[in-house]
């Protein structure tokens, strides 16, 4: 058996939940029958559930059948209520608490200990002391999300549940170690120390902001810093969780001034540009020991004034980060991150570098052949929405002929579709960065500098270019020139033709989407299906295309809960119409699956990806690529439950359809073979998992070259696996060669260029 296979992890622990709630909603006569059918049909979770069996008294609030129990006590609490003290060896579920902390921002901290003997470990038992209307609803939500963040500077979130003692509460990992103050007057620390510390602090949040979650109380108080030197930022999430209302006075005077942006202090809510703010005046006092906001002089001197160097560029870089306006700071955490590695490779930081980015800039709208070749085919595709506009206006002004237009141009944006989905953006990207560098030495644009520049010119260039998202920068050209033009297009010229109207949203929609512009594809997507529904109803089956879009683009933002509601409706509306057996409605079957496996709902799981499987045997044969689609997702399910003989059989049964019918290069293949690597290591055969990362790994540069994203993706992962069986020097070749193919091709801000570097600088560690 693994030692991974011993592990609870989340996603088991998510489904031991269920599984407990189910036991405590049963007849004292059931609930044997039911242990025992569990250790039939889950014998891995039935050996967790039986541990938890006895201590029953705590259930966890992100589960959906026990959210009103949290309700009831919200609304039976107020926010004056006096907050329970809880002495040494109470009991929370399983969790035996040790000692009381302190007072925390959102109540009494507590350390603790796992009680059920399941597994040892120290935690933070934190109270909400504070009450306010659908707690159970937004702690259900918060803690999904932080379950999302995955990054070794972030405290990690365990449990989080309901006491009918204690109340609400979270429960944390317990991070020995020192407050940031004491570390600070702990010894002399020098400028390096500092800076070190509050970039993996950047590195942090800026993890946590690509996932869509937002710190908004970063400060001191809020850091810790261990004995070896690693540093954890806590509380993430937590001012949603204590506060009320955005407008409360209550939420607004629990922030510390001297560290919320000016907008939080007026009473909006907290943005990724708040942790910004915050960040900067973290910065200002890491290096001072002062508020910003009570700076008596300039930000230059007060820095020089302590000693340390370069002071000019650190100041520029919290005056930027700590702008009154949002539009005025950094744009992102990686963007202010991308400064500090500059500073510290002594290259020029973006906030004093504006004419030589300004130069750069105006050389690339001066110049547009060196990037026409890279974006000529996206451009042109894009473009051809704008055309099919012209032409569909066309056809609204000659209504005689609309009919055979609209035939004639439903396929013009066919072909469209299918062309713009083949747009990879971070190719994109790498195309325009190394025609922009070609054509600026070629015009030997930068040695025209009236004022002269050193020799190391093209270093000098290479840095700069490396601080620059040329994904972004890519996928912001398409949206700004192309996509917004066609939007505007689209809403402006078909407004008395919905039905038209909504098969272009839609395309575009699909298209954003598929591209990265994930934000940009929300409002054509919903206004697409929106009139769909009214003009021509929910069971049409452009209708149900549309309901199906959505839940892919709810995959990607996270909002399963919302994904599921859609597929719930949309299969309530084929099931009476096309049957259990039609190709759509067993696809509408398996996403439920897929949705309720990312939920950690592994019993449900189990019940849509077999009832998906059933019917697709039936209705398409084995020999069909949704059926080993489904075939591959049970593998992975399997997996998870520990039932690892029946998951190395469905996915080698998967893989043998998946090279069948589409070939080894296909993402389905090679997703396939990805899940046989990952089976293997908690299997325990290295070898054999190392095999299948090879294997993808070759195929991909077969096929997509050494170049494409997903091939650097796949080598950095062999490389984390290595490192992690403890082969360290292949590890260090294979990450360090994934990290120079990021830099190349990404920029070396991009997040994957980041994590790569992340690894690359842990295998010192081990």
């Amino acid at each position: 058996m693994g030692q991974y296979s011993r592990i609870l992890t989340p996603l088991r622990r998510s489904a031991v939940d269920r599984l407990l709630v189910q036991y405590l909603e049963l007849d004292d006569s059931e609930r044997r029958g039911f242990l025992e059918r569990c250790r039939v049909r889950f014998p891995r979770l039935s050996h967790w559930l039986e541990q938890l069996v006895d201590r029953s008294h705590t259930v966890t609030v992100l589960q959906d059948s026990v959210r009103h129990l949290a309700d009831d006590a919200a609304r039976e609490r107020t926010s004056s209520a006096r907050q329970t003290d809880l002495p040494p060896g109470t009991e929370i579920g399983p969790w035996r608490i040790v000692e009381a902390v302190g007072q925390g921002g959102m109540g009494m901290v507590y350390r603790g200990e796992r009680a059920d003997g399941a597994f040892e470990m120290a935690v933070a038992v934190k109270l909400i002391a504070r009450r306010k209307r659908g707690l159970a609803d937004l702690l259900r939500r918060e803690c999904r999300l932080l379950a999302k963040l995955d990054h070794p500077a972030i405290t990690r979130l365990v449990d989080a549940g309901l006491n009918d003692r204690a109340g609400p509460f979270l429960v944390m990992e317990w991070i020995d170690g020192l407050d940031l103050e004491d570390w600070l007057e702990e010894s002399e620390r020098s400028l390096s120390d500092r800076l070190g510390l509050f970039e993996t602090l950047v590195e942090a949040t800026a993890h946590a902001h690509q996932r869509l979650i937002v710190h908004g109380d970063i400060k001191p108080a809020n850091v810790r810093v261990r004995s070896d030197g690693g540093v954890k930022l806590m509380d993430f999430g937590v001012a949603r969780l204590v506060g009320s209302d955005a407008t409360d006075f209550q939420e607004v005077r629990a922030l510390t001034p001297a560290f919320a942006a000016p907008e939080q202090l007026e009473g909006d809510e907290a943005t990724p540009g708040s942790d910004i703010w915050a960040l900067g005046a973290l910065l200002f006092w890491l290096l001072t020991g002062q508020s910003y906001t009570r700076a008596r002089c300039s930000v230059h001197s007060m820095i020089a004034a302590a000693g340390h160097g370069r002071s000019r560029e650190l100041a520029a870089m919290i005056e930027k980060a700590c702008a009154d306006q949002q539009q005025h700071r950094y744009r992102s955490a990686a963007e202010l991150l991308g400064d500090l590695q500059a500073f510290a490779r002594h290259q020029p930081v973006s906030a004093l570098s504006h004419e030589r980015k300004y130069r750069v800039e105006q050389f690339v709208r001066r110049n547009p052949v060196l990037l026409g070749g890279a974006i000529a085919t996206g451009a042109a595709l894009a473009i051809g929405l704008v055309a099919t506009s012209v032409m569909y206006q066309q056809a609204g002004m000659e209504r005689d002929r609309a009919e055979r237009h609209a035939l004639e141009l439903a396929e013009v944006v066919g072909f469209q579709e299918a062309q713009l989905a083949g747009i990879d953006a971070e190719m994109m990207g790498a195309e325009m960065q190394s025609r922009l560098r070609a054509g600026l030495v070629e015009n030997e644009y930068l040695s025209s500098d009236p004022g002269g520049v050193a020799d190391n010119w093209p270093e000098q260039l290479d840095g700069l270019l490396s601080t620059i998202n040329f994904t972004d920068f890519a996928l912001e050209t398409l949206d700004q020139a192309i996509f917004d033009q066609t939007r505007q297009a689209i809403e402006e010229q078909f407004a008395a033709q919905p039905v038209v109207q909504a098969h272009l949203l839609q395309t575009l929609a699909t298209t954003l989407r598929n591209i990265g512009l994930v934000h940009e594809s929300i409002e054509p997507q919903q206004t697409a299906l929106r009139i769909r529904r009214r003009e021509l109803g929910p069971a049409h089956p452009d209708t149900m295309d549309s309901m199906m879009e959505l839940v892919h683009l709810q995959a990607v933002t996270g909002e399963y809960e919302a994904s599921l509601e859609v597929l719930e409706e949309r299969l309530e509306l084929q099931l009476p119409t096309k049957g259990e057996l039609h190709r759509s409605t067993l696809r509408t079957i398996n996403s439920m699956g897929s949705v309720y496996f990312r939920l950690g709902d592994l019993e449900a799981t189990q019940e849509y990806y077999e009832r998906a499987l059933e019917g697709r045997l039936e209705a398409l044969g084995e020999r069909d690529g949704d059926t080993a689609f489904t075939m591959t997702g049970l593998g992975a399910l399997y997996r998870e439950l520990g039932q690892y003989e029946e998951s190395e059989t469905m996915l080698r049964r998967a893989l043998d359809i998946m090279l069948e019918l589409h070939g080894q290069a296909h993402h389905r293949s090679r997703n396939t073979l990805r899940q046989l690597a990952r089976l293997m290591i908690e299997r325990d055969r290295p070898d054999q998992a190392e095999t299948y990362f090879r294997r993808v790994l070759e195929i991909e540069r077969q096929s997509l070259g050494e170049r494409h994203p997903e091939t650097l993706h796949t080598l950095r992962r062999l490389g984390q696996f290595q490192a992690g069986a403890g082969n360290s020097q292949e590890a260090e070749v294979n990450l360090a060669e994934a990290l120079a193919g990021y830099r190349r091709v990404l920029g070396e801000n991009h997040p994957q260029t980041q994590e790569a570097r992340r690894s690359l600088e842990g295998l010192d560690h081990l």
